[in-house]
């Protein structure tokens, strides 16, 4: 109708906690396909219209600690696929940097309602509404124009847990 796409938030997935035993073939594909394969085929035909305009934003949803992420046998499926999105978002950064799209990960840190649970170092786990206000659009630099110096996969602190944010590209560097 509109006939361009300036920005794609890829913003889905499933969250199954169980043991790897008992996990479906059927429930295992669900974990891909609702984190991953979601990301890839809405980036895929979005970036044909970005192609074409020669600019766009995409800003995938990673999760609490995937760059650095530790064996877990009731998480494996949902880590699996979220550390998968973080790679996709970092290749395609570097395939749709020279086309004028940036490709972008944010990784919200753990919340209080969060059925994993680490040690936090502030001592207070972030609220839902503290992801609300950190929130791409707010927090970082992604999707406008300020954005317009790089690509990024980072993460949003939470209590002082991993709140880095490291660079996939920056301007062919």
């Amino acid at each position: 109708r509109f006939g361009r796409i300036d920005l794609l938030v890829n913003n889905v997935g499933d969250f199954i906690r169980k043991p790897l035993e008992d996990f479906t073939p059927e429930e295992w594909r669900a974990m891909f396909d609702s984190n991953l394969n979601t990301a890839f085929y809405c980036s895929k035909y979005a970036i044909e219209f970005m192609r074409k305009q020669k600019s766009g934003v995409i800003i995938n949803l990673g999760c609490a600690c995937a760059e650095h992420v530790k064996a877990n046998t009731t998480t494996t499926a949902y880590y699996a696929a979220k550390t998968g999105v973080l790679l996709l978002t970092k290749a395609l950064a570097l395939q749709e940097g020279p086309h004028g799209i940036r490709v972008n990960a944010v990784s919200p840190g753990i919340l209080s309602n969060s059925v994993v649970k680490h040690p936090v170092p502030l001592g207070r786990l972030g609220l839902p509404e503290d992801r609300a206000r950190h929130a791409p659009h707010r927090r970082l630099p992604v999707a406008g124009n300020r954005g317009a110096t790089g690509t990024h996969a980072g993460q949003i602190e939470q209590g002082g847990v991993d709140g880095r944010t490291t660079s996939a590209t920056d301007r062919g560097r």
